[in-house]
C-alpha cells in the first residue's frame, strides 16, 4: 500500500517493509532491477546490527557500497551505528553522477533511464522497464536523439542487433561531422529526436543489388516542430544499412547516412543545405571505417544469446570473509608473511577452505549441478566468441579504445570464470554423493566466488613452491586475507600481457613467417598409431566431435540449445549416419574415450588413487579434463550431456596441440608418442628453415646449421654444438647468432618451473642458456679465425665488433620476457623476427 496521508496502519505481516513515500521513491529509483530490490529488502529483514537514527537510505547505501557485506572480515561487532546523513550524502552523490552525464531531455517521457556506454563524445542511455534505447550527441547546441521503442518485443534478434548498431552508426556519423554541419540552421533549436523503426529485413545476397541501391531513411514524418523542439519518425531500412556497412572498406556508408539526413530534415523542416556542405560530407566517403559489419557462418549448435552471469562483488566478498574466519580460527597473527611462513598459512587456510567448500557443494543435488554448470559454461562460451570475434573485427576500423588492454581484461576474466566452472565440473564427476537440494544461480555464483578465491590460494602456494616468484600474503586486524606479489612482477604482468594480446590482434607479426606442421603429412601415421592402441583412428575422434558441435544440424528435431542429451546408442547411429562411417564399434570407442569417467577424473596419469581435489596443480598428467572429454556422463541413467561449444573447444585443443606437436595430455601409447614427436621434430627443423630466410633478407652472408668443429676438423675446435643461423655484416663489424627452439608451452605452475630450468638451469650446464653462453665464448675467442675459414670479407671500418644473440622460438612466453636472471640473449617469436630486423636498424 502506498499513502500519502497521515493515518494509522495495522503493523505489517511478515515478510512485509514499512517505507515512507519518500524512502519508496529512492529506493525504487536507486536501484536497477527487481533482483537488486528483493535482495535489498532480504537484507532490510536480516540486518540486526546497525542502530540509531539510519533509516532505510542509509541502509540503501551501505548496502550498496559494501556489496550487501557490511562486516566483510572474521571480527563480527555486535552494533553499527550508520552516519545519519550517510543516506542523504550518498544519494545526493548518485544524482549528481547520473545528472551530470545524463542527456538535457530524454527522448522518451514517463521511463526510467540507465546511462550505458559512451565514447567520442556519444551517448546511450536504455530505458529500465523495456528494451527501449537512445544514442545520443551534441551538435553545436543541439541534442539529437536516434531512439528506437520496445526493440526486443517488435523484431528478431539479427533486426534488433542491426537497428541498435544503426542508431549507433548514425549518431557516430553525424558527430564526426559535426565541423561540416553545425552551421546548418536546422542545429539552431535545442533539441531534435528521431524515433527510428525498423521492419524485419533479409541479408541474403540475392537482394544485395536492391539493398545497395535504396534509401537507408525512408517513410519519415514529422510528429512536432517548433523553434525548440523537432520531433520525427522515420523507417530504417535494414536490408540496405546492412549492406552498405558489410565489410566497409571506408566511411561511404556514415556519410551518406549523414547526407540521406540532412535531405530529410531539409525536406520537413525547410531547412538549408549548402552544395559546398553537401559536397564536404561527400569528401568525408574517403576516411577510415568507424563502423562495419561482418556476416559469420554459424557453424555450432549454440543460440546466438548469452544471459551468461558471473559472480558478483558481493560472492567474492563472503568468499573472502569465510577465509578471514578460517585464518582466525588457524590462530594466525595479523601481519605481512613471505616465504615460508606465508606458504604454511597459505596450504593450512587452503585445506580447511577446501573442506569448507567441498563440503557446500555436496549439500546440492549432483546432477542438477552438473546440468547448471555445463550451461553456465556454454553460455560463457558464446560470450567469449562473440567478444573475440568483434575484437578481431575491429582491426578493420577505428575505435574508441584500447584493445590490448580491452581483449586482455576480457580474456583474463573470461578464463578464470572457465577454470571456475570447470573446477565444478570435475568434481562433481568425480565425487559421489546422494541427495541435496537443486542449485539455483544464485548458490551458483556464490560456489564460482568461493572457488575463485581456492584458485587464488593455489597459485600462491605453487608460486611459493616452486620458487618462480617473490610471494606472500597479507592479513589485516580482521583477518581479510591479501596474497601480494612484487610490485615488479605486476608492472611486468600489465606489459607481458599487454605484449600476448599484441601478438592475438597479429600487431608487428609477419604472417610469410609462421611456422606450423603440415598436419596432412602425418596424419596417417597419427590415424594408424590410434587406431591400433585406442580403437578408434585420430581423425574419426575430430569428427565426432565436430558432429556434437553441429548436432541440430545432424539431429532432426532439436532445436539449439546450450545442452544436448542423448542415448549412448542413439548417439553412435547419429554420428555414424552423419558421417558415413560403418564402422560403430570405433565411434563407440571414440565417444568412451571422450567421456569424463568418474572413477578417473580425480586420478592423475600414472597413479592409481584418488586426489583430495581436482589436481589443478597440475596439466599434462590430468587426462581426464573436461576440456579434452567434453562429454558427462548423467549419473543416475544411461544418458550422455555435453555442450556444442566444449565439444568445439575439445576439437580444437586436440586437433590444434596435435599439430603444433605435443599431446594436450599425457599417454601411455608409444605409437602415439612417436607419431607426435616426429611433428614436433618438423616443426623444430622449419624453425631454423624460417630464420634463415628471414636473415638473408637483411645480410648476404648467411649459415644455417654451422657446426665449426664437425666442417673445419683439422682446426680441433672445441665442441659448442652448431649455430642454427650464423649471420655477419662486414660494413659494420655486427654478427648475429640466433638458436631456434621449440619448446611446449606451460599451462600450470609447476609446467612454468619445468620450462624455466630447461631454459635457463645452470646447475648441470645442459640448459639452452648454458650452451649460448658457450658458443658465444667460443665465437668471441675465434671470431677472426672463423671469418676467414668461412672466406667471409675483412670489417670495412675500424668500428668495435658488435655481437647480438636471439633465441627464435614459435611462441612467446613468460620466462623469455622476465628471465631469472640477466642474460644478453634476447627472444623473438619467429613471426616478429623481421620486425626485429626492422626495428634494430639492419639493412643488407
Amino acid at each position: 500500500m502506498v499513502t500519502t496521508q497521515n493515518q494509522f496502519l495495522d503493523l505489517p505481516i511478515k515478510g512485509s517493509v514499512l517505507l515512507s513515500l519518500y524512502d519508496f521513491v529512492t529506493i525504487f529509483s536507486s536501484l536497477d532491477d527487481s533482483k537488486s530490490l528483493i535482495s535489498f529488502f532480504n537484507y532490510l529483514q536480516q540486518d540486526e546490527l546497525t542502530f540509531g537514527l539510519s533509516g532505510p537510505v542509509d541502509k540503501l547505501a551501505a548496502y550498496v557500497d559494501s556489496h550487501s557485506v557490511l562486516v566483510d572480515g572474521a571480527n563480527e561487532p555486535t552494533h553499527i551505528m550508520l552516519d545519519p546523513h550517510y543516506g542523504c550524502d550518498w544519494r545526493f552523490g548518485k544524482l549528481k553522477e547520473y545528472w551530470c552525464k545524463a542527456p538535457k531531455q530524454f527522448p522518451v517521457k514517463y521511463k526510467s533511464w540507465c546511462l550505458e556506454s559512451n565514447y567520442d563524445e556519444i551517448y546511450s542511455i536504455i530505458a529500465k522497464d523495456d528494451f527501449t534505447i537512445s544514442w545520443y550527441t551534441v551538435i553545436g547546441e543541439c541534442e539529437v536523439h536516434f531512439y528506437s521503442v520496445n526493440i526486443s518485443e517488435n523484431l528478431e534478434i539479427e533486426d534488433a542487433k542491426i537497428l541498435t548498431l544503426a542508431l549507433e552508426a548514425f549518431t557516430d556519423a553525424l558527430k564526426q561531422r559535426e565541423e561540416l554541419i553545425s552551421s546548418l540552421n536546422i542545429f539552431c533549436r535545442s533539441f531534435i529526436r528521431i524515433n527510428c523503426i525498423a521492419a524485419p529485413a533479409k541479408y541474403d545476397d540475392k537482394n544485395i543489388t536492391d539493398a545497395l541501391n535504396s534509401d537507408f531513411l525512408t517513410n519519415y514524418h514529422l510528429t512536432k516542430k517548433d523553434n525548440e523542439v523537432l520531433e520525427l519518425t522515420t523507417n530504417f531500412n535494414l536490408s540496405s544499412i546492412f549492406a552498405h556497412f558489410r565489410e566497409a572498406k571506408d566511411a561511404s556508408a556514415q556519410a551518406k547516412a549523414v547526407h540521406e539526413l540532412i535531405v530529410m530534415l531539409r525536406t520537413l523542416a525547410n531547412s538549408d543545405y549548402p552544395e559546398n556542405v553537401a559536397k564536404a560530407i561527400k569528401e568525408s566517403c574517403s576516411r577510415s571505417p568507424r563502423v562495419l559489419i561482418n556476416a559469420i557462418e554459424k557453424n555450432i549448435s549454440l543460440p546466438e544469446y548469452s544471459d551468461y552471469e558471473t559472480a558478483n562483488p558481493r560472492d567474492y566478498k563472503l568468499a573472502r570473509k569465510e577465509l578471514a574466519i578460517i585464518l582466525k580460527s588457524l590462530g594466525v597473527k595479523p601481519g605481512r608473511y613471505e616465504l615460508s611462513a606465508a606458504k604454511k598459512i597459505i596450504n593450512d587456510a587452503r585445506d580447511k577452505f577446501r573442506v569448507d567448500i567441498h563440503r557446500k557443494i555436496q549439500s546440492f543435488n549432483r546432477v542438477k549441478l552438473i546440468e547448471l554448470c555445463v550451461t553456465q559454461h556454454e553460455k560463457l562460451f558464446v560470450k567469449s566468441k562473440e567478444f573475440q570475434q568483434r575484437i578481431i573485427q575491429s582491426l578493420k576500423h577505428e575505435v574508441a579504445y584500447d584493445r590490448e588492454e580491452k581483449l586482455h581484461e576480457t580474456k583474463d576474466k573470461n578464463s578464470k570464470d572457465s577454470q571456475n566452472i570447470r573446477y565444478l565440473i570435475e568434481f562433481c564427476v568425480g565425487m559421489e554423493w546422494d541427495g541435496g537440494i537443486n542449485c539455483k544461480l544464485q548458490n551458483f555464483q556464490e560456489l564460482i566466488g568461493k572457488v575463485d578465491w581456492l584458485s587464488v590460494l593455489y597459485s600462491a602456494s605453487d608460486i611459493l613452491h616452486n620458487g618462480i616468484q617473490v610471494a606472500g600474503i597479507e592479513i589485516n586486524d580482521d583477518f581479510i586475507p591479501e596474497v601480494f606479489y612484487s610490485k615488479e612482477r605486476e608492472d611486468q604482468e600489465k606489459k607481458f600481457t599487454r605484449l600476448e594480446s599484441e601478438i592475438k590482434l597479429g600487431k608487428g607479426l609477419n604472417e610469410e613467417d609462421q611456422v606450423s606442421s603440415k598436419l596432412e603429412r602425418f596424419v596417417p601415421s597419427l590415424d594408424s598409431a590410434f587406431e591400433t592402441d585406442l580403437g578408434f583412428k585420430f581423425t574419426l575422434m575430430i569428427e565426432v566431435l565436430s558432429v556434437m558441435s553441429k548436432w541440430t544440424q545432424y539431429k532432426e528435431g532439436v532445436k539449439e540449445s546450450f545442452i544436448y542429451q542423448s542415448e549412448p546408442r542413439e548417439l553412435v547411429n547419429v554420428i555414424s549416419m552423419a558421417l558415413g562411417e560403418s564402422n560403430r564399434n570405433a565411434i563407440n570407442n571414440a565417444i568412451n574415450f571422450l567421456t569424463l569417467e568418474p572413477k578417473k577424473t580425480l586420478i592423475l596419469f600414472g597413479k592409481n588413487t584418488k586426489e583430495p581435489d581436482v589436481p589443478v596443480w597440475e596439466h599434462n598428467k590430468r587426462a581426464y579434463r573436461y576440456t579434452l572429454r567434453p562429454i558427462v556422463p548423467l549419473l543416475g541413467s544411461n544418458d550422455l550431456l555435453w555442450g556444442a561449444g566444449m565439444a568445439e573447444q575439445a576439437r580444437n585443443i586436440w586437433a590444434g596441440a596435435i599439430a603444433e606437436g605435443y599431446l594436450p595430455t599425457e599417454q601411455s601409447s608409444k605409437l602415439i608418442n612417436g607419431s607426435v614427436r616426429r611433428i614436433k621434430e618438423s616443426i623444430e627443423k622449419d624453425l631454423e628453415y624460417a630464420s634463415e630466410k628471414v636473415v638473408r633478407r637483411y645480410s648476404n652472408y648467411v649459415l644455417r646449421g654451422i657446426d665449426f668443429k664437425r666442417r673445419f676438423k683439422s682446426e680441433n675446435f672445441d665442441d659448442v654444438g652448431d649455430y642454427d643461423v650464423l649471420a655477419y655484416w662486414p660494413n659494420e663489424n655486427r654478427w648475429l647468432t640466433i638458436e631456434c627452439k621449440y619448446v611446449q608451452p606451460s599451462f600450470c605452475i609447476k609446467d612454468s618451473k619445468r620450462l624455466q630450468e630447461k631454459m635457463f638451469d645452470k646447475s648441470k650446464g645442459k640448459s639452452h642458456l648454458c650452451k649460448i653462453a658457450k658458443r658465444r665464448e667460443f665465437l668471441l675467442k675465434n671470431l677472426e679465425k672463423l671469418r676467414e675459414l668461412l672466406k667471409w670479407p675483412a670489417v670495412t671500418n675500424s668500428s668495435d665488433v658488435v655481437i647480438e644473440e636471439l633465441y627464435v622460438s614459435k611462441n612467446t612466453y613468460w620466462c623469455m620476457y622476465v628471465t631469472p636472471y640477466p642474460v644478453p640473449t634476447e627472444f623473438v617469436q619467429i613471426d616478429r623476427l623481421d620486425n626485429w630486423f626492422i626495428t634494430n636498424g639492419f639493412t643488407k
